[in-house]
């Protein structure tokens, strides 16, 4: 079975000079990924077996080192995605071993769903995706940075739900409640920072709720529908009925 991260030559990047690149290769689930590690060597002096500078080559220990703590650094970030996302992503990877933020919120949403898969009621998870799901219909690219989920966006997204699917004020605020939620957990878990939160201007809207009363007539024909004693909605309608009366 191979290794899931390795440094490798990529000998078909052969310079002038003879030198090859090397690169950190990482696979997971067949999905390969090429990181460029800044070095170079002849081939004479990269063993391929080993994945290893040979002796013959000036500082090799140092080197050899280096590939050891740069395959170490990208074996912890893949558990590190595990954790934070309930899988690997590799774009996640890539961007934290060049030293950047890591930031796509869909991939951050739907690790915290996960995270409350099985935890959460059923309706709430069905909440959350079905949230994600008209976001993704709004915005038509694969990933979507938290920087690119501003005020100007918000107004615009929610505009797409009341005038494209047709929501009203509550299921607006319903669903977009939900990114400010995955905000606050994001800005929670250091992954951005409070100042990038656009729901400090932004501000969700929502209506009161209309209650109507029961009609006395109603009320009589719940008094008049027949249960069997032993049913649990016969117990329901005797304590609605003592609840309405005290």
């Amino acid at each position: 079975m191979a290794q899931p991260v390795r440094v490798i030559a990529k000998k078909d990047k052969i310079n002038k000079a003879g030198f090859i690149p090397l690169y950190l290769r990482i696979i997971v689930k067949r999905q390969s990924l090429f990181i460029g590690l800044g070095y170079s060597v002849r081939g004479e002096d990269w063993d391929i077996t080993t994945s290893r500078i040979k002796k013959s080559y000036p500082n090799f220990k140092q080197l050899n080192a280096l590939l050891a703590k740069k395959i170490s650094d990208a074996e912890a970030l893949l558990l590190e995605s595990e954790m934070k996302f309930g899988k690997v992503i590799l774009t996640y990877v890539k961007e934290k071993l060049k030293g950047k933020t890591y930031t796509d919120f869909f991939a951050y949403a739907e690790g915290q769903i996960r995270k409350e898969t099985g935890k959460a009621k059923i309706s709430t998870i069905n909440n959350y995706n079905s949230s994600i799901a008209k976001l993704r219909l709004f915005h038509t690219n694969k990933n979507l940075k938290f920087d690119e989920i501003t005020v100007e966006y918000l107004e615009k997204y929610e505009k797409f739900l009341r005038e494209k699917l047709n929501n009203k004020v509550n299921t607006i605020h319903n669903n977009i409640k939900f990114i400010r939620k995955w905000f606050k957990q994001a800005i929670k878990d250091k992954l951005i920072t409070s100042e990038e939160d656009p729901f400090i201007r932004f501000k969700l809207k929502k209506e009161k709720g209309t209650k109507t009363a029961l009609t006395e007539d109603e009320i009589r024909k719940i008094e008049n529908i027949s249960f069997n004693d032993d049913t649990r909605i016969h117990d329901v309608r005797l304590l609605f009925l003592f609840c309405y009366y005290a």
